[in-house]
Parts: structure tokens; sequence; C-alpha cells
């Protein structure tokens, strides 16, 4: 996975900006490396935000807004 494997976000609120060890109580062993790349960029390039557009978020609605998801069912072979 190179360079950012099993690193996760510093606590929150804490003085560090360092990175720390994952564990797999943490979940997610992916989510914390790309969370610390999109902290840094945002942070280094604040210019780059944008906000959401009204219409677009209209849109995303339209699409997936009447749609339940129950995250506590277990996928099938196919979404595996």
């Amino acid at each position: 996975m190179g360079e950012f494997e099993n690193v996760v976000p510093a606590t929150a609120g804490a003085e560090s900006t360092q990175p720390r060890a994952a564990s797999h109580e943490d979940g997610d062993l992916g989510l914390g490396p790309f969370l610390d790349v999109l902290a840094h960029d945002i942070a280094s390039h604040p210019e780059r935000l944008q906000a959401l557009d009204a219409g677009l978020v209209q849109q995303l609605q339209a699409l997936v807004g009447g749609i339940e998801v129950d995250l506590d069912a277990a996928l099938s072979k196919d979404d595996e």
C-alpha cells in the first residue's frame, strides 16, 4: 500500500499533526490514510475548495434521496 499504509489521522483536538499507527480497532485501515491526504491537501490549498451548487444537491437528492440502505445487512456475494 505504500507510504500511508497503516496510518490514521492523529486524535482530534491533539496538538500533534503527526499521524499515528492504525490498529484493527480503528476499522477501515484505508480510510485513515485517505483522510490524512485529504486534510493535508485542504490545509495546503484551501483555495481549491468549492461549495456544492444547490442544483447539484437537488440532482443528487433526486437520484438517491429515496433509497433506503441497511448498513447492518450482510452484502450478497455479488456486492462483495
